[in-house]
């Protein structure tokens, strides 16, 4: 059995720091695990282009300098900083004792195809080999953020333990917005026991429990920025919230080429909206996303497929133009929850056109329902039970008087949707079928199948929202 002390301690130094910036325990458990996987992610690329370093252990002093340095800055705002030091402690053990408990029952991981693609990443990493394996269109798809925080195993070992604490997390924070939005305590642990009995019965989501891949990852990423934009009520930011939310940022960009892409309908508002109140409120928010997707483009994938290492610097100055464009052009009344979730059905619509138009739709659409109804994509009848709840719902729907933050994270939920089948058709225009490219095919490692649970959050806003009706709420509303 391995121990890896410095992860464990970095997570807890991390939480800490999570915790004394947001003063929520969501955000500084988030902050945490996103924390060690930009950390590592850094540290890989350095240890790669300039020489072999002891990744773990760099990790751990970077980790208890950002320590030192949130006691230093925040300690006017600190209360209870030995009880805080005690939480970070007990959530570094209970990282631990994941880890412990998973090399104990010797569960390594769900065997697929892009796992021993992320773990070879991690070899390289490691130091087993001088040429990265993450080249073309594997290596974008792939990501770099998993191969990165894995590669702190060292000695030819991986980080055994860290997926499930990512999956935890994502169900926990996913769960939390049901007690968000629907308010009473006891309807919404009823809400939520359901939820969780739904989500550890369905095989296609318990998988990535153990799964080696990026999915829990966005999950995660997508339930804690749905949190905070509840709980903020809107889309700006604290600064001391805003710096919480740059270790998911740069996660996320280290993912994957396409997470930053499906994140953008929460991306594009916070970045905006902050950005008019303050223009460092705004930097902060973008230069990681840009800094970090540069960062692994350029550094880690051999032969970019999108014009080579030029493109990578053509695809940045692209995002930073389009956002700056966006800034001049929007009127401050179009970053309204209201506006924007008009403009986001409209652009679902047309992107779902498109996807109409240019992809093998037949094949695709019957694919997709051998896979989520028959039981081919491992869901068994979760989709149909959700599929029949939803037909009954949009007459309760209506009646809810609820927030325009509520019906803007459904908007949001169906273009994040929208732009994940666009991208999957548009794999097809670089074999130059430029039309008849399916978005889905039969089995449960299909990647949009494997997918759909970083959904889940906007599928529990959806589900909560429904069944707040006649919530005997005791406390003011979130939204109000």
């Amino acid at each position: 059995m391995i121990f890896y002390p410095e992860v464990w301690l970095s997570l807890a130094f991390l939480y800490f720091v999570g915790e004394a910036l947001s003063r929520r325990y969501s955000v500084a458990i988030s902050f945490s695990i996103f924390g060690l996987i930009s950390l590592a992610a850094y540290v890989s690329l350095f240890s790669v282009t300039v020489g072999q370093a002891p990744l773990a252990l760099t990790v751990l002093v970077i980790s208890t300098i950002c320590l030192i340095a949130s006691i230093f800055f925040l300690r006017r705002s600190l209360t209870k900083p030995l009880w805080l030091a005690v939480r970070s402690m007990v959530f570094g053990a209970f990282s631990a004792a994941v880890s412990i408990i998973t090399q104990y029952f010797g569960v390594a991981g769900v065997a697929f195809s892009d796992g021993f693609t992320i773990l070879t990443a991690t070899s390289w990493i490691q130091g087993a080999f001088d040429i990265s394996p993450l080249d073309g269109d594997k290596g974008v798809k792939r990501g770099f953020a998993i191969s990165a925080v894995q590669s702190l195993g060292e000695t030819g070992e991986y980080l055994v333990g860290f997926i499930p604490l990512i999956f935890i997390a994502a169900v926990s924070t996913s769960l939390l917005i049901v007690f968000r939005i629907i308010g009473d305590k006891k309807k919404s642990v009823l809400v939520s026991l359901v939820l969780l009995a739904m989500m550890l019965s369905t095989e296609a989501i318990f998988r990535h429990l153990y799964l080696m891949n990026s999915h829990s990852l966005i999950w995660l990423a997508f339930a804690i920025t749905i949190l905070m934009i509840i709980d903020n009520h809107g889309f700006v930011f604290k600064r001391t919230l805003i710096v919480s939310l740059i270790p998911l940022l740069s996660a996320l960009a280290f993912a994957r080429l396409d997470a930053i892409w499906i994140y953008a309908p929460l991306l594009v508002p916070i970045a905006l909206a902050n950005y008019r109140a303050s223009k460092i409120n705004g930097l902060l928010v973008l230069s990681p996303v840009l800094i970090s997707l540069g960062a692994w483009l350029f550094v880690a994938v051999v032969d970019f497929p999108f014009g080579g290492k030029a493109g990578v610097g053509i695809i940045l100055t692209l995002a930073a133009s389009a956002f700056l464009l966006a800034n001049w052009l929007l009127p401050e009344t179009a970053l309204t929850a209201a506006s924007l979730r008009k403009i986001y059905y409209f652009a679902s619509l047309g992107l779902l056109l498109v996807i109409i138009i240019i992809s093998n739709r037949g094949i695709s659409v019957q694919n997709l329902f051998i896979n989520l109804v028959l039981g081919e994509g491992l869901w068994g009848v979760t989709i149909v039970a959700l599929l029949v709840f939803s037909l009954l719902a949009i007459p309760l729907l209506r009646r809810v008087n609820s927030d325009q933050i509520v019906k803007f994270l459904l908007a949001a939920g169906l273009l994040a949707m929208s732009l994940y089948l666009f991208a999957k058709v548009a794999d097809g225009l670089d074999s130059g079928a430029f039309t008849g490219y399916g978005f889905s095919r039969i089995g449960w490692g299909d990647s949009l199948n494997r997918m759909l649970v970083a959904y889940i959050p906007f599928a529990v806003v959806f589900v909560s929202s429904a069944l707040s009706v006649g919530a005997n709420t005791k406390v003011e509303h979130k939204f109000r």
